[in-house]
């Protein structure tokens, strides 16, 4: 029945702008973490995540400042995971273990700039972007 109403443009439209399914929710980052779901398509994905998924505390998305790289790059006993099995690595255990997995909020590209005259025509977020693939 869920699935007969979730069909229905006007009930999916609802559903999709009720609570029951968080603003946030990544279906792709869901299916690649839980192998009993890794065929489902969106749809099914969503109706998984209010059947079973919520209470079970299924994880469903990473930090927007998330940076693979830079969680690669800290995270050297993991140099040889696929990118795929790095993020899945970092929801389901990272986290917890409070790995590196981002530039520290205080980072100052002013001082950096400073400390490196020779990037002085990047832009802040060029400037972020070298720290993390070149500059530590």
């Amino acid at each position: 029945l869920f699935l007969k109403l979730y069909k229905n443009p006007i009930y999916k439209d609802l559903l999709n702008k009720s609570n029951l399914i968080p603003s946030n929710f990544n279906f792709k980052i869901y299916k690649k973490l839980y192998s009993d779901i890794n065929n489902y398509d969106e749809l099914q994905c969503k109706i998984h995540y209010i059947e079973y998924g919520k209470n079970e505390n299924r994880k469903y998305c990473v930090p927007d400042n998330f940076n693979l790289d830079f969680y690669k790059y800290f995270n050297t006993d993991l140099k040889n995971l696929s990118d795929d099995e790095l993020l899945k690595h970092f929801i389901l255990n990272g986290i917890n273990e409070n790995r590196i997995y981002k530039i520290n909020d205080d980072f100052d590209v002013v001082k950096y700039k400073i400390l490196n005259p020779d990037l002085k025509h990047l832009k802040n977020s060029e400037l972020k972007d070298h720290y993390l693939k070149i500059g530590f």
